[in-house]
């Protein structure tokens, strides 16, 4: 089966970033003209971003390519990323809605998604004859928008393709378990999974509970820090060039770098009871991540309550966060310690002032939620503005 390089992947995945304005540079054209017919700037898919409450955008947010020499008979779907301001409006919008195959994700994405799936289907529709493999590839909100493609193509069956391969740089995560687990099964258990991402950028950090990055558990690719060596949080780091210029020194997939080992429960444990200073750093956002997937998990179990039920009711996550935390606390006192070090912790990472007498009430868990959300939605807005002022 075909497979596409890691500095080929990573390569188209900043060029695509051209047909924003619906037409590829004469030089992306003549580079990948043995591989990829461009020639007539692909099938370029339109699509619209933007807040579900502001008028939105409409511009090129993919391209479809038919596939030349050691790739013919193949199909190539690129989606861009964030690159103005309406893009960045769609990545803010946090909250869950079922996909076109009714698994819950982002709705920010799914929107987007939506948007741009009438003219893919149009596109598609065109291709004559058998496919051998589709491959989707995409940076930023690319990489969702090109996650959310191969679960349609893969259960719509839209085009008949004997493999279905997906690339992504720097993407966010884009589901619930359930969607990270089921499409992680869907694409060969993984194997056809291509996540790249630096240690250091912070958009894959993004959104934090209860979503989760694909291939569910192992399989991705963490590159140190180009820009910026150390703990600190690299706005650079999440341009697609410095991807780019990363991956130019490696030689291959084989030899790309392997996901961190996961982090065992008694070091989420030791991390929550430990008392001392914190900055804010990738680090720490990967530990509170995991923190409050692991505490939630311990108060859905004891409680039997359904985060499932909650997200279908269209209940806000900073509001699902706290009633689940608040029910846990309410359960018993051993839940209550964990919800409490959670707390703390995150307060601590915050840089807030810790009295010895907090009242763990429904209102003030939503109120430490949601300045956490709105201490990463600068650091996210940081990097990405760094992608449309370049």
């Amino acid at each position: 089966m075909s497979l596409i390089s890691n500095k080929d992947a990573a390569s188209l995945a900043s060029v695509v970033y051209e047909i924003e304005n619906t037409s590829f540079e004469k030089r992306t054209i003549d580079r990948f003209k043995t591989k990829w017919d461009f020639s007539n700037h692909g099938d370029v898919v339109n699509g619209s971003s933007g807040t579900l409450w502001v008028i939105k955008k409409e511009t090129g947010f993919g391209v479809i390519a038919q596939g030349k020499g050691e790739f013919e008979n193949d199909l190539l779907i690129l989606l861009r990323g964030t690159s103005n301001a309406f893009d960045w409006a769609t990545d803010g919008t946090v909250g869950f809605s079922p996909s076109e195959t009714g698994r819950f994700v982002h709705t920010g994405f799914n929107k987007c998604f939506g948007s741009m799936l009438p003219e893919l289907k149009e596109h598609l529709s065109k291709i004559k004859g058998s496919v051998r493999t589709i491959h989707c590839i995409g940076h930023s909100l690319g990489g969702a928008l090109a996650t959310l493609t191969v679960e349609w193509l893969k259960k719509s069956n839209f085009v008949s393709a004997s493999k279905i391969k997906l690339y992504t740089f720097g993407s966010p995560r884009v589901g619930a378990h359930s969607f990270a687990k089921l499409v992680t099964q869907d694409l060969s258990q993984g194997k056809d999974i291509y996540r790249v991402y630096h240690k250091s950028d912070v958009v894959p950090m993004v959104p934090m509970w209860p979503f989760y990055h694909i291939p569910e558990k192992s399989g991705a690719f963490c590159l140190d820090n180009y820009v910026n060596p150390g703990d600190m949080i690299s706005f650079a780091d999440h341009k697609m060039e410095n991807y780019v210029k990363s991956i130019s020194k490696i030689s291959s997939w084989k030899t790309m770098p392997q996901l961190e080992p996961e982090v065992s429960e008694s070091a989420i444990e030791r991390w929550l009871s430990s008392d001392g200073p914190i900055s804010f750093t990738f680090n720490t956002m990967n530990m509170i991540h995991r923190a409050i997937a692991y505490v939630i998990s311990k108060v859905l179990k004891l409680t039997g309550i359904s985060v499932q039920f909650g997200i279908a009711s269209g209940v806000t996550l900073l509001d699902l966060l706290a009633y689940v935390l608040k029910k846990g606390i309410d359960f018993s006192k051993s839940l209550s310690g964990w919800i409490y070090k959670l707390i703390v912790r995150i307060m601590s990472a915050l840089g807030m002032k810790i009295k010895k007498d907090i009242q763990l009430t429904t209102q003030f868990i939503r109120y430490i939620f949601t300045t956490l959300k709105n201490k990463v939605d600068r650091l996210v807005q940081a990097a990405l503005h760094g992608i449309f002022d370049h």
